[in-house]
């Protein structure tokens, strides 16, 4: 992107303003395209390059100018900006209830293809073991990196990745009873309701999956937001 054109510094307020940062790629890459093409067709004209530059930015309208335009436009604006509360707290935790839904599915699949042994039971409670460490905090994660991505501010992403950490560190998945003499059975429990099983293992977790992904999401999103008003300063 040239530096001249200073249509890339659209980009932030753009993001800001809850367009999808898709859309803002495209935006900005259309702007650059537009612009060199006004610009070269001045340069065919006899302008000189600084000539030619002013010419194309008139007729494009300045970068101020377009940021406006843009911004009054609300078709833009996406779903996610729109609806902070569904896109960050209740679509991470219904996708990492249908992970367990798909994990037992799996697990039946499993048992039917290598048959109800001890070293399969063995092998399926080892991946879930991994399948229950692993998902929440990545879950969280990638809500970390598209908030981030979309500069979508500190309230509803950390809700979300909180609602995350918690449901994902208090639950427990687990194969019992496989053997070719007995009726094997999937469990799935929550520490948090009772029984209330597993309370100290599911602490710990939870302070994992928090300190993994809501406190560097949260220190991010406000080094930031300093960063963004020392540049406005």
């Amino acid at each position: 992107m040239s530096k001249q054109s200073n249509y890339a510094d659209l980009s932030i307020p753009l993001l800001q303003s809850g367009i999808s940062p898709h859309r803002v790629q495209r935006i900005i890459s259309e702007l650059h395209d537009h612009y060199h093409d006004l610009k070269s067709a001045a340069l065919k004209d006899g302008m000189s390059e600084s000539h030619a530059s002013i010419h194309a930015k008139a007729e494009l309208g300045s970068p101020k100018n377009v940021l406006n335009e843009l911004l009054s436009r609300q078709e833009l604006v996406s779903w996610a900006a729109l609806y902070p509360w569904l896109a960050y707290t209740v679509l991470p935790p219904a996708i990492l209830a249908g992970f367990i839904v798909l994990s037992v599915f799996l697990i039946q699949g499993a048992l039917f293809y290598f048959g109800k042994t001890t070293d399969v039971a063995l092998a399926v409670n080892s991946a879930l073991m991994v399948f229950k460490l692993i998902t929440p905090p990545m879950l969280a994660g990638i809500v970390c990196w598209i908030a981030l991505s979309r500069y979508s501010g500190l309230i509803w992403p950390s809700v979300g990745i909180f609602v995350i950490c918690v449901v994902g560190g208090s639950f427990s998945i687990g194969l019992e009873g496989a053997d070719e003499f007995g009726e094997s059975s999937i469990w799935v429990s929550m520490s948090l309701i009772p029984p209330f099983t597993n309370q100290i293992e599911s602490v710990v977790r939870i302070v994992f999956n928090l300190l993994l992904a809501l406190a560097p999401y949260t220190y991010l999103t406000m080094v930031r937001h300093v960063e963004t008003k020392v540049q406005k300063g």
